[in-house]
């Protein structure tokens, strides 16, 4: 088992339940940078754990993990770590932010609003 289920270059992500209660994720920066995400129903640590797939445990709960940015681990080869320089996180200092906003309802299946609209604080969004 490895890392797997990214997804790349997304506005936000929003994960709810069967009544539509959940979270909204979202870039809190004013850049417009997207997020990459995964979602799973196991944690980093049973994929490390596990020497099979089978042996990775399915958890009620959903682990979200959101990231800034993004390297790929293994090469464009099956032999090498080489990787396209497009791919590179190069060193250096990075700042980044999200938004973290409760969501319900409809609102949990509606696009963000713009990031100039969005609460200082976040309450319970509602769509306009």
């Amino acid at each position: 088992p490895s890392d797997n289920g990214g997804h790349s270059d997304c506005r936000w992500v929003s994960l709810t339940d069967g009544a539509g209660r959940g979270l909204l994720v979202c870039s809190g920066g004013e850049s417009g940078e997207l997020v990459h995400f995964s979602a799973h129903r196991f944690t980093a640590k049973d994929v490390h754990a596990a020497r099979h797939p089978e042996e990775v445990p399915r958890r009620q709960d959903t682990t979200l993990t959101v990231d800034h940015r993004h390297m790929p681990c293994g090469g464009n080869d099956s032999w090498s770590r080489a990787h396209e320089p497009e791919y590179l996180i190069k060193p250096g200092s990075y700042g980044w932010s999200v938004r973290l906003i409760p969501v319900s309802g409809e609102a949990a299946h509606r696009r963000p609003p713009p990031h100039d609209s969005l609460p200082a604080v976040p309450a319970e969004w509602e769509p306009p």
